[in-house]
C-alpha cells in the first residue's frame, strides 16, 4: 500500500485541543492500536499542564511553541532518525 512506502515521522506534535473529529485521547488510543504508528513518539502541545501525561505521550510542551522548543524536539526525535 502507499502508506507502507512512507517513512514514519520522527515524532508527532499533538495539540491537547484535539482534532476536528476526535479528542487527543481518542487519537492516542487509535495510534496505539497500530503497531507501526504506536512506535512514533508523541509530544503533547498544550496551553496548561496535563498531569499525568497520557499513555503514549513522551513529553509535553507549552503553547505557544517557541522556535527553540521546536528545534530541540527536531534534534531529539529526528536527528539520525532515532529518538534520543
Amino acid at each position: 500500500s502507499l502508506l507502507s512506502k512512507i517513512k514514519a515521522p520522527g515524532f508527532i506534535l499533538l495539540s491537547s485541543n484535539g482534532l476536528p473529529m476526535m479528542s487527543f485521547e481518542e487519537f492516542l488510543i487509535a495510534l496505539s492500536q497500530d503497531p507501526q504508528l504506536a512506535r512514533i513518539p508523541v509530544v503533547l502541545l498544550s496551553k496548561s499542564p496535563v498531569t499525568p501525561l497520557p499513555k503514549g505521550v513522551v513529553e509535553e510542551v507549552m503553547a505557544p511553541i517557541l522556535a527553540n522548543d521546536l528545534g530541540r524536539l527536531i534534534q531529539k526525535y529526528c536527528a539520525g532518525g532515532q529518538a534520543a
